[in-house]
């Protein structure tokens, strides 16, 4: 008996749909296949990066003692900052701070210092990644690192080196940074410390004044006052330094800002006589044959 049964074309067309649906299939898994790939190993390269440990003071002073041949001559303490003393850090520009009152501050003094040994010193703090920030004609050697700010006093006896890690200035820099900022941009700012201020309102109301004592560094320290106003946009501005108070001429408050600001406060008049500051007054002139002229 003869099959009748008869097998039916192929289809191409169906083949070639089939065909493109798999390989469009395998490029999807393709696909997600190499971004879970790139995924995962950039989640492994995160969890493996290592971050910076931060240079400790302990660290600071184990490696300058190790760098001096006698370790009978090295000191290494650490004391509670009282303020007024080194170590310091430069903020901005010009602008200085000491490290807060109460601050944890390093010291390693080395008595009879042999010839080279500031130089190894200065080396060791360069390796710790503390960068010289150089004040003209200072006695005195300052170094700031992310971490740290030291300063480094030099004598023919000894040589010592004061180090605070730089969360020990964040008090005096929040309470002087408005100000520093102002100063420093200033023509004339030299390198100063700012070491405290009195803020008062003026006389005038929406006004007031900052007075900040400050000290500048260099070959001499000098004592100075910065002068400092706020107008009723409660912007500050900078004004003037001064060797004390009270010894500005009094025709240097020449605008309305500064007469509003500094209302009633002393400064020096016409032939070095002592007034104080006051608003123009108009003048008025009395017109001839006027009653009482």
């Amino acid at each position: 008996m003869i099959d009748n049964y008869a097998t039916p074309p192929t289809n191409d067309k169906n083949k070639k749909t089939i065909l493109f649906v798999g390989l469009g299939i395998v490029f999807v898994l393709l696909i997600a296949t190499v971004t879970v790939f790139i995924l995962s190993s950039q989640k492994v390269g995160n969890n493996n990066v290592t971050q910076k440990e931060p240079i400790t003071l302990a660290s600071i002073g184990d490696a300058l003692k190790a760098r001096i041949s006698d370790n009978d001559r090295v000191s290494v303490a650490t004391a509670t900052s009282a303020g007024a003393s080194l170590p310091l850090y430069n903020v901005v520009g010009a602008a200085w701070v000491e490290a807060d009152a109460g601050a944890t501050v390093l010291t390693v003094t080395v008595t009879s210092p042999k010839e080279n040994e500031l130089d190894a010193i200065v080396s060791e703090l360069q390796l710790k990644e503390l960068s010289p920030i150089v004040v003209a004609d200072s006695p005195v050697r300052y170094f700031a690192s992310e971490d740290n700010a030291c300063s480094v006093s030099s004598h023919v006896s000894s040589v010592q080196v004061d180090c605070a890690d730089k969360s020990s200035f964040a008090k005096n820099t929040d309470t002087f940074n408005h100000l520093m900022t102002l100063y420093s941009a200033t023509d004339s700012a030299q390198p100063a410390v700012f070491v405290s201020a009195t803020t008062n309102s003026s006389a005038t109301e929406g006004y007031a004044t900052s007075r900040v004592a400050m000290r500048t560094l260099g070959a001499t320290e000098q004592s100075l006052v910065g002068e400092f106003y706020q107008t009723p946009d409660k912007q500050w501005h900078f004004f003037a330094t001064t060797d004390q108070q009270d010894t500005i001429s009094c025709d240097r408050y020449n605008s309305d800002e500064l007469t509003a600001a500094y209302k009633g406060f002393g400064c020096i008049g016409q032939n070095s006589s002592n007034s104080f500051v006051q608003p123009d007054i108009p003048a008025f002139e009395i017109e001839p044959n006027a009653i009482g002229g």
